[in-house]
């Protein structure tokens, strides 16, 4: 996981405490969280973001890493100004774009989307929704599915208290995965048929 959220470092200040990696490339910055998950902090010390020559140094960072991991995952910023953002989402494969189902947040999301569909020309189809802190109170699903038609809608995850706790606390067994891996499951079956297409190709994969 890679936080290039530099306005915000959520994922690094939920991580960055963690065994680091004696990496030079990446000067010591990713930290090892478990057998299963590193997480790369702080890419403000290793690129300067705001320096448009600089910012290319992204794609290089990722090559590199593609080599390690079977999945990298992107925590950014929802600054559409910001070069950077625009770098990280059109060479990603998917983007998972989390929405709170209310009317504020639907607004935001809709403006978002026309900058990424219409000025940075990203496929509608590279798009996942994923509804996050899901209430009762929430707009009705049938709207919510008729607002988002034009995207694939993987998944939701309900609001949760005790989340602030996990937070405070930085503990991750206080949090209800079953949400999580719902979502997983969705990216990973994307992730083998995409697989699938490129070793077998389209027809014959369809055929099968």
């Amino acid at each position: 996981m890679i936080d290039f959220d530099i306005l915000n470092n959520s994922i690094s200040t939920l991580f960055e405490n963690k065994k680091l990696i004696k990496n030079e490339f990446l000067n010591n910055s990713i930290n090892k969280i478990n057998k299963n998950l590193d997480v790369l902090c702080k890419v403000e010390n290793i690129i300067n973001v705001n320096d448009n020559m600089e910012i290319y140094k992204i794609q290089e960072i990722l090559n590199m890493l593609k080599r390690d991991y079977d999945f990298i995952v992107i925590d950014t910023s929802s600054r559409i100004d910001l070069k950077y953002v625009k770098l990280i989402l059109t060479n990603g494969d998917k983007i998972i774009f989390l929405v709170e189902p209310n009317i504020l947040e639907l607004k935001k999301t809709n403006n978002l989307l026309e900058v990424y569909i219409n000025d940075f020309n990203i496929d509608v189809d590279k798009i996942k929704i994923v509804f996050n802190k899901v209430n009762k109170y929430q707009i009705a699903e049938s709207i919510l599915e008729e607002f988002f038609s034009e995207f694939e809608i993987i998944g939701k995850i309900e609001y949760e208290e005790k989340y602030n706790l996990f937070i405070n606390r930085k503990l991750n067994n206080f949090v209800n995965s079953s949400g999580y891996e719902k979502i997983y499951k969705k990216i990973l079956e994307v992730r083998i048929k995409k697989l699938m297409e490129e070793i077998y190709g389209r027809t014959c994969f369809r055929n099968k």
